[in-house]
Formats: C-alpha cells, sequence, structure tokens
C-alpha cells in the first residue's frame, strides 16, 4: 500500500482525529441503558461452527456470555469504532458472579463435548480482565472446562494488557490436557490506522510485547486481523491486510483470523454506512487476502461472523453467490485447503465488478479524507436515523 496515506501535517492529524472521537462519542451515546429486557442470568449466543483442530476439520461449540462490556469501551471516547459488542452488554452495570456462572453452566450442558473438542468461550471484551469477568469466576469455567477431557482446544479474547506470565502459568496449571489460544485484536500493522481510524488504544510496540510472552508455552497467540477498515479502498484494505498477517507472524502468531469488518449497530461503522460512505468487504477479496499470505506454517482462518448482538451486514458478493461463497468459507477453515477457494465464479459475474473496485485510487492522505467524508455528511440528521432505529428495538 502506497505509505503516502499516512503522510500528513500534525494539524490534519489531530482535526482529523477530533472528528472521529466526537462522532465516535455521540453514536455510543445513543446506546439505550434499558436493561430491563437483558436477562444476564442467560448468554447471549451458544451455537454450533466448524472449524480445523490440528488439520482435522471438527464442529466447535461457540459461547458468547452477557457481560459488563468492554472496559476499554465503557471509556468515554474509548472503544473500537467497529464493534457493537457495548450494546449487548450492561454497559459498565455490576454482574453477581452468580450469573455469569448460570450462564456457563447452562450451556455447557447442553453440549456432548464428545462430538465438540473445540470450544470458544467469548464475552464481548477481554475474558483476563478481572473487572470485566471476576477471578473466581474465571477461574471456575477453566477448572469446568478442564474437567472435561474431550475438550481440546479453548478460545478465549483479551485484550494486550491483560495478559502477562502470571496469567499464562495460572491458565495452564488449569488446564493441563487443552491446548489455549487467546485472540487479540491486532487489526492492522498500522500505528496511525489503528489509532485514528480504529480507536483501538493499543500499539505495535505492545503488540510486539505481548507476543513475547508468548514464547516457548503450549498457549498459542491468535491474531485477528481486520479487513477493510473505514476511509481504505478496496485494494488498500487488501494490502493493508496481507502486511498485517505478515506482521502478526513475526510477533509470534501461529494462527490469524481475517476479521471482515461487518455492520454492527450503534459503531461509527454502522453511521458510515448509513450515510453512504462504507460497505463491508468482498467475499473476494478475502480470499485474494488468502491467497496472498497462505503459508504451511500458519493457520488462517476466515472470521468475521460470531458476534453479539448480532451485526446488520457481513461480508459478501452478491446474492447469486452469497450462499455458494459462505460455505467455500467454512470448508476452507474446516481442511485449510487453499485449492478449496481457487478458480471459484459467480454466474452474475459479481467478480469483475469487485475487479473494478480494485482500480479505485484515491490520492488523499488519510485525515484528508476522513475530514472530506465526515464534513460532506449532514451527521444530525444520520444520528437520528440511527436513534430511531434504536427505539423500534
Amino acid at each position: 500500500m502506497d505509505s503516502n496515506i499516512y503522510k500528513c501535517s500534525m494539524a490534519q492529524y489531530k482535526k482529523a482525529k477530533e472528528m472521529i472521537l466526537e462522532l465516535h462519542t455521540n453514536v455510543k451515546r445513543l446506546i439505550s441503558p434499558n436493561l430491563k429486557n437483558r436477562d444476564f442470568k442467560k448468554a447471549g449466543l451458544s451455537e454450533v461452527g466448524v472449524g480445523s483442530l490440528d488439520g482435522v476439520p471438527v464442529e466447535r461449540v461457540i459461547i458468547i456470555l452477557r457481560g459488563s462490556g468492554c472496559e476499554w469501551a465503557q471509556n468515554r471516547e474509548g472503544g473500537c469504532t467497529m464493534c457493537g459488542h457495548l450494546s449487548g452488554s450492561s454497559l459498565g452495570a455490576s454482574i453477581p458472579p452468580g450469573h455469569f456462572i448460570k450462564q456457563f453452566d447452562d450451556v455447557m450442558k447442553r453440549y456432548d463435548f464428545r462430538k465438540y473438542p473445540m470450544l470458544c468461550l467469548y464475552n464481548g471484551g477481554s475474558f483476563l480482565n478481572e473487572r470485566e469477568i471476576p477471578k473466581e469466576v474465571r477461574r471456575y469455567m477453566l477448572r469446568k472446562i478442564g474437567a472435561v477431557s474431550h475438550i481440546k482446544r479453548l478460545i478465549i479474547e483479551s485484550r494486550p494488557e491483560h495478559i502477562t506470565k502470571k496469567m499464562l502459568d495460572e491458565i495452564e496449571a488449569l488446564l493441563p490436557h487443552t491446548t489455549v489460544e487467546i485472540g487479540v485484536g491486532v487489526e492492522t500493522v498500522s500505528d496511525i490506522l489503528r489509532e485514528l481510524v480504529l480507536n483501538k488504544g493499543v500499539t505495535s510496540a505492545e503488540l510486539i510485547k505481548v507476543g513475547e510472552k508468548f514464547r516457548n508455552r503450549k498457549t498459542r497467540l491468535l491474531a485477528y486481523v481486520l479487513v477493510n477498515p473505514p476511509f481504505l479502498t478496496e485494494m488498500e484494505a487488501i494490502e493493508d491486510t496481507v502486511a498485517s498477517i505478515r506482521f502478526a507472524a513475526e510477533i509470534g502468531a501461529k494462527i490469524v483470523s481475517l476479521e471482515a469488518v461487518s455492520i454492527q449497530h450503534l459503531t461509527l461503522v454502522s453511521f458510515l454506512a448509513e450515510a453512504g460512505f462504507y460497505q463491508t468487504p468482498w467475499i473476494w477479496s478475502m480470499f485474494e487476502i488468502v491467497r496472498r499470505t497462505y503459508h504451511p506454517g500458519l493457520q488462517l482462518r476466515i472470521g468475521g461472523f460470531e458476534f453479539f448482538p448480532i451485526p446488520k451486514e457481513f461480508t459478501s458478493n452478491c446474492l447469486a453467490c452469497n450462499e455458494k461463497m459462505i460455505e467455500k468459507i467454512n470448508e476452507f477453515n474446516k481442511y485449510n485447503d487453499l485449492g478449496i477457494i481457487e478458480n471459484l465464479s459467480c454466474s452474475q459475474h459479481c467478480d469483475l465488478e469487485w475487479k473494478k473496485e480494485l482500480q479505485v485510487v484515491d490520492n488523499r492522505n488519510l485525515p484528508e479524507r476522513i475530514i472530506s467524508t465526515l464534513g460532506a455528511i449532514d451527521i444530525e440528521k444520520v444520528l437520528n436515523r440511527l436513534k430511531q432505529y434504536e427505539h423500534k428495538n
């Protein structure tokens, strides 16, 4: 990707950042504080998905706990601009430890783990943050999982600041027969893009340090890499993701999950989509990224589908081929075979439209794009439309 996109004056950067933060904060204010219809004794979501366990196709159980919300997102100007998990949480209100345990126990009872050797346990935030998941709850869940000999792989998520040597030691002690993957939002190789557009609050230097903590350990670093952040062209987004996957591998990630940006309710991304200035990435782009980065020593997964609340829109092509392409994504995730996504076509030739989009060039730097785009939007009008949608739901 042309590095000129990141060349800008400090004044440009500051103005763009102020505009992003003001809009991001105003969108977050629309999240309803009404918790009456949210039962925090019931998990937000549980389902069965497909996966690969050391090269063997398996089915996996996915559990998303209802929690207090990501601590970073609870800060006034915090929270990632593409993430809508906060709207399904208690918005920081304390949840009794017993409620978490009931959520977990009730879901675990539903599944015969002889059929499901992989478990994904999410909480819409950092599982290792003791202000989100209390220490006694975390240990209870890990012990219960460790007691199920058929669970060979556990996937959890955390921001880097909560991953410590002491925490990794505890995880490995409580789960001696289970390999744990900890998903971390690397998102992009670019500090400017990660901070200015995504508002991640994490630097590349911090990601490098967290990668070092996984060296010579059984516990593995799973890197989430974003596909198609706002304000990039389709080709720029592909090139950024390719570079970001290589960065993730360099810092020690053994597995990389491609996370296509989805339209999650009451996020800056949903605002841009409502205003007509954002669309989710093509599935063709996902496949192109895999083709450019596929390597036997790195497990690639195509993700971006497991969220609570459920997004309005995911990565897609056209109606004629979407179902077929989603099937191919599931097949690839099961077998990790590049041949599955090679030589695909669409009866309506939407791949030709995608190729045209790849030719789009934007010579403006990133702050110029942000300032120009947001300056062209009737912000109050779009915020009111989002607000009306929130009241209906």
